[in-house]
């Protein structure tokens, strides 16, 4: 290859390049025919494409992602193709209303990408849907001294696809996990430090199909006349935390033993019940964080 350079002054310059190797002078061009989007589909269909290339010689190989949240994330389907179809086994893929699918075309180092238009495609196996609530199992309600310490309140959590569980203390939003993925919890919530009266503390939880339950326990709290505003200590699973409020830090470290009122009930759903996954969340311990009103 001869390369020359000249400028408006008339100089020169050039330079000879040997021994080159050429990769594709053109990239490939891919159009996802099938589907398009917007499409209802409850059995088994063929992904489709088209692909070429100006290259005489190319060596196209084709891979196929699948998305079902819309596009926000894609898993690998199938990979180095070089047929311009697939089938997809829908009767494996649980039924869903935000799936895209994109298809990559590559050809010696260059690719070109077409993927199903804007609309959703409606697709999947509508047995495999879990309709099921999350079960939940909750302590008994507590009746308490004012100042007292020790006092904990738990729920029993299984549910096959977890998603969130949001706490409500006296039905103000306390914690929200939205990102559990553990089949079977145990939740603890230390109590100590609670204001005279009644209190509610309630749990929701859904699944990754919007399936919803609930469960409230109360606490009683008596035995003193200087009325209290607190905060419960915070949530947290295996580990030490803080949690910074206002210009004050407070350490929140975890409990170190299972309360006893939900040892023989975690005992009884073990011998039955064989899950994927397991854990122990903690809410922790006796530190907790008090607003005195003046007046009162």
């Amino acid at each position: 290859v001869r390369v020359s350079v000249y400028n408006t002054s008339g100089d020169y310059f050039e330079r000879l390049y040997s021994s080159i190797t050429f990769n594709n002078f053109f990239g490939p061009d891919v159009e996802l025919l099938s589907p398009s989007g917007g499409e209802y589909w409850t059995d088994d269909h063929e992904i489709i494409w088209d692909a070429t290339s100006r290259n005489t010689d190319n060596e196209m190989k084709h891979n196929v992602y699948i998305s079902k949240d819309g596009g926000k994330s894609y898993q690998l389907y199938a990979a180095n193709l070089e047929t311009t179809s697939v089938t997809w086994y829908l009767s494996l893929w649980a039924f869903d209303t935000e799936f895209v699918v994109k298809v990559i075309t590559e050809d010696r180092g260059m690719f070109d990408v077409d993927m199903s238009d804007d609309a959703w495609i409606f697709a999947g196996n509508l047995g495999l849907v879990d309709t099921t609530p999350p079960y939940i199992s909750g302590s008994n309600n507590l009746n308490i001294e004012y100042e007292s310490f020790g006092n904990v309140i738990g729920w029993l959590i299984i549910e096959k696809h977890p998603d969130t569980y949001t706490i409500y203390i006296d039905g103000a939003e306390y914690y929200s996990n939205r990102n559990f993925t553990n089949q079977m919890n145990l939740i603890f919530l230390n109590c100590d430090g609670l204001p005279i009266g009644a209190h509610s503390f309630t749990i929701i939880v859904e699944d990754q199909y919007l399936n919803q339950a609930r469960d409230s326990i109360f606490v009683v709290v008596r035995g003193a006349t200087t009325s209290t505003t607190c905060l419960p200590t915070y949530l947290k699973s295996s580990e030490n935390s803080s949690q910074t409020s206002g210009s004050s830090t407070f350490s929140h470290p975890v409990s170190p033993t299972i309360p006893t009122f939900l040892e023989g009930l975690m005992q009884s759903i073990m011998m039955g019940i064989t899950l994927v996954s397991f854990t122990v969340i903690i809410v922790f311990s006796l530190l907790i964080i008090k607003h005195r009103r003046t007046g009162h």
